[in-house]
């Protein structure tokens, strides 16, 4: 969940800044220095009433006690732990076998 959600956070943030690239020319040109950066520290003054309303404070929290907010989907698997399918490609071996040997290998 860790790793979904820091993508998340990360494409979020090039797509916001992509968009913010993309229109503050236009921006400037239409409305004006001033109402540019008026309009950027409004969009920014909203997000900061949500956040302080909405997000939950994890000072001091361990990771276990965030994770307790959320609920927890015991339906989902996940594709990196399952065993792949026997195949030729595979000869039979499990993905604990192959974990087990790649394992030796950064060992020695």
């Amino acid at each position: 969940m860790l790793g979904e959600a820091s993508g998340l956070v990360t494409i979020t943030r090039w797509l916001l800044g992509f968009i913010v690239t993309l229109v503050f020319k236009d921006l400037m040109l239409w409305i004006g220095t001033h109402g540019t950066y008026w309009l950027f520290s409004g969009c920014c003054f909203v997000g900061g009433i949500y956040i302080y309303f909405a997000v939950p404070e994890t000072k001091g929290k361990t990771l276990e006690e965030i994770q307790s907010w959320f609920p927890q989907n015991n339906q989902r698997k996940s594709i990196y732990y399952e065993d792949p399918p026997e195949s030729p490609k595979h000869d039979g071996k499990t993905m604990s076998d192959l974990n087990a040997h790649a394992s030796k290998d950064f060992q020695t």
